[in-house]
C-alpha cells in the first residue's frame, strides 16, 4: 500500500536511528488527535510545547524514545542513555502553551508520550 507524502518536500528523507541529543527544545506528545495512543504518518498530534518555548508553524521536531527509561541522575552521565529516533512531526499551530503537528515521517507507530526534540 502506497502513501502520498502529508506535505510537498518531505518524500525520501531518512532519519538517523540513534541520533544524540542536540541540545535543542525538548517536549513531549501527551495526546494524539482522537485520543488515538499509536500514531502514524498523517495523523496529528499534540505537543507540551508551545509560543513561549518559541515554537513557530513549520518547525521540524524528531520523535524519540529512550530504549531504557532513565533516572534523573543517568540525564547527566556520559556517554548517554541511547534513544532511537522514530519519526519526525511539523508543527501546524502554535497556542501558548500547545501545539499541534502532523507526523511527516515514521519508522513505526509513534505512541503518546513520546519525546520530541527541535531539528
Amino acid at each position: 500500500m502506497r502513501h502520498d507524502p502529508p506535505a510537498p518536500g518531505f518524500e525520501g528523507e531518512e532519519l538517523e536511528r540513534f541520533a544524540l541529543p542536540n541540545g535543542k527544545s525538548l517536549g513531549a506528545i501527551p495526546a494524539g488527535r482522537n485520543n488515538f495512543a499509536s500514531l502514524v504518518a498523517g495523523d496529528i498530534v499534540y505537543l507540551n510545547l508551545g509560543e513561549k518555548d518559541g515554537v513557530k508553524a513549520g518547525q521540524r521536531y524528531r520523535v524519540f524514545y529512550y530504549l531504557q527509561p532513565p533516572s534523573p541522575v543517568a540525564l547527566f552521565v556520559y556517554p548517554p542513555i541511547p534513544r532511537e529516533i522514530v519519526g519526525e512531526v511539523v508543527v501546524l499551530s502554535t497556542q501558548e502553551k500547545s501545539s499541534a503537528a502532523i507526523i511527516v515521517n515514521c519508522r513505526r507507530d509513534i505512541k503518546v508520550g513520546y519525546g520530541v526534540e527541535l531539528e
